[in-house]
C-alpha cells in the first residue's frame, strides 16, 4: 500500500465545503459503499422522475465518446452532478443523514455522496486529528482491502483520495473513496464502487460523475 500527502484536493473537488442539505457529525461517518451495490431486482431501486425545478441538458461526452453524458439539477437539495444517460439518481434519507446514490442501469456500478455539518475545527490541531481518526476508521474496515492511500493537508482543509477492493456479501467490487473536510466542520465524501474487470470503462466514468458534484 502506497501513502503520500502531495495530492491536489482542488482538481478532485468543485464545492466550497458548503452542503446545506446534509447534516451528521463528523466523528460519526460510516464507510459505507458495496452493501449499496445491488441487484437487478432489488425493491429499494426507484428511478427518480424529472418534477418540476429538476432539468437535464445534453453536454459534450466526456470522457468517452461513446457516452452520452447529461446534467442532473436537483433544486430541492440545491446540487448539481453530471451523470451517463440511463444512469439513475436516488436521494436516500436514512436516520442519521441523506445519501445521493448514483447507479448505472444494471446496478453494477454505483457512487455514492454523503455530505457533513459537523463542528468547527478552527482550533489548532483540530483537523488534522479529526482526519487522523477518519484515516483510522477507513484502515481498519475489515472489508476494505486499501491499494493507494494519498492525503492531503491544505490551509483550511484536510482530505484523502483512496482506492482498493471491498468485499461484500461474497463479492468483491474495486472502489474509489474521496473525503474532504473543512475547517468551518463541512465536508463530503464520495464513494465509487465497480467490478474489478470493467475498471477501464468503469473507472473514469465515475471519477467523472464524483468531480463534477457541485451545491449551490
Amino acid at each position: 500500500m502506497s501513502t503520500s500527502k502531495n495530492f491536489s484536493t482542488s482538481k478532485i473537488f468543485n464545492q466550497k465545503g458548503n452542503v446545506p442539505f446534509l447534516a451528521i457529525a463528523i466523528i460519526g461517518v460510516v464507510i459505507l459503499g458495496g452493501s449499496f451495490l445491488i441487484s437487478k431486482n432489488s425493491n429499494n431501486s426507484q428511478k427518480i422522475s424529472q418534477t418540476q425545478g429538476q432539468k437535464q441538458n445534453t453536454i459534450s461526452p466526456e470522457p468517452s465518446s461513446s457516452i452520452q453524458w447529461e446534467i442532473y439539477k436537483d433544486e430541492q437539495y440545491g446540487y448539481s452532478l453530471k451523470r451517463p444517460a440511463g444512469w439513475v439518481v436516488e436521494n436516500m434519507p436514512s436516520e442519521n443523514s441523506r445519501l445521493i446514490k448514483v447507479t448505472d442501469p444494471d446496478k453494477t456500478t454505483f457512487v455514492l455522496i454523503e455530505g457533513i455539518a459537523g463542528p468547527s475545527l478552527e482550533k489548532e490541531s483540530e483537523l488534522e486529528k479529526v482526519m487522523d481518526l477518519l484515516e483510522d476508521k477507513l484502515k481498519k474496515n475489515s472489508n476494505l482491502k486499501i491499494a493507494t492511500f494519498t492525503r492531503s493537508n491544505e490551509d483550511n482543509s484536510s482530505g484523502y483520495l483512496a482506492t482498493g477492493e471491498e468485499t461484500f456479501d461474497n463479492k468483491t467490487v474495486a472502489f474509489e473513496e474521496r473525503f474532504m473536510v473543512w475547517k468551518n466542520g463541512r465536508g463530503i465524501r464520495l464513494h465509487s464502487g465497480y467490478a474489478p474487470d470493467s475498471k477501464e470503462i468503469n473507472k473514469p466514468v465515475t471519477a467523472e460523475i464524483m468531480s463534477s458534484f457541485t451545491t449551490d
